[in-house]
């Protein structure tokens, strides 16, 4: 990585991390793949096939990407496409890519920390600006730096599918009225609440809306299971006939 200029004008450099996407790598990998195969070659001839100055910034740092991601190995003093590409982009199936991909992910030893992180706490990936500020504090990079980094990081891990937190399924609500078929229902057992979106788990039956007009320009919505019970309609029979007598 870059260093930059202390307040004291000491140059200050930042720990060793991609500046580039996995994503963006894979691309640039694929692109030697197609016309060297994995022949080895020389940082010149991987310039020259990225269209980019083998003595510039921005080569120095795509190259380090690469060979952080594990995508080129090195062959004596010169480099070929590596069999992670390989497992990556030519996998017999998504099981095997997705672990290819997290292999390359955490190739870099930052990364790696990152994932340790994150992946155990179960909470996802954090903010633009969280990981940011983190990479400055607790692994002293450059405020630029620590910009470029994070943002490889976060775009490498959604790359990866490594964005969903840990599901939660809170229990559901206790009903509103009693849960004996045979208990009768009155007007005082009833509560309202504002009306709200349901919000559906996904290990619950399928379910089945009927909308009834009561009269023009009303409506009524019921939405119940399609395996729903008679015992249990005759209960909803029930709490209509309550609401029907709640103004008398």
């Amino acid at each position: 990585m870059d260093a930059e200029l202390t307040h004291k004008g000491q140059r200050q450099k930042s720990p060793n991390a991609p500046a580039y996407s996995l994503q963006e790598c894979l691309e640039d990998t694929r692109r030697i793949f197609r016309i060297e195969n994995q022949v080895p070659l020389s940082r010149e001839s991987i310039a020259e096939h990225l269209s980019l100055a083998s003595q510039s910034g921005p080569f120095n740092r795509k190259l380090s990407s690469l060979r952080q991601y594990g995508l080129l190995d090195p062959i004596g003093k010169d480099l070929r496409v590596s069999d992670l590409f390989l497992h990556i982009d030519h996998a017999t199936d998504d099981n095997d890519r997705s672990r290819s991909l997290r292999e390359a992910l955490g190739r870099p030893a930052i990364f790696q920390s990152l994932l340790s992180q994150y992946e155990n706490s179960g909470a996802g990936l954090p903010s633009d600006l969280n990981l940011t500020n983190q990479l400055l504090l607790k692994h002293r990079f450059t405020k630029n730096n620590a910009e470029t980094v994070a943002k490889a990081f976060l775009e490498s891990a959604r790359f990866a599918g490594l964005t969903q937190p840990r599901s939660f399924h809170l229990p559901a609500p206790s009903l509103p009225f009693p849960t004996s078929p045979a208990e009768p229902v009155t007007s005082h057992d009833l509560h309202f609440e504002q009306p709200r979106a349901p919000q559906l788990q996904d290990d619950q039956p399928a379910q089945c809306r009927q909308e009834i007009p009561p009269s023009p320009g009303r409506r009524a919505v019921v939405l119940v299971p399609e395996n729903i019970t008679p015992d249990e309609i005759a209960k909803i029979v029930r709490v209509l006939h309550a609401l029907s007598g709640l103004d008398r």
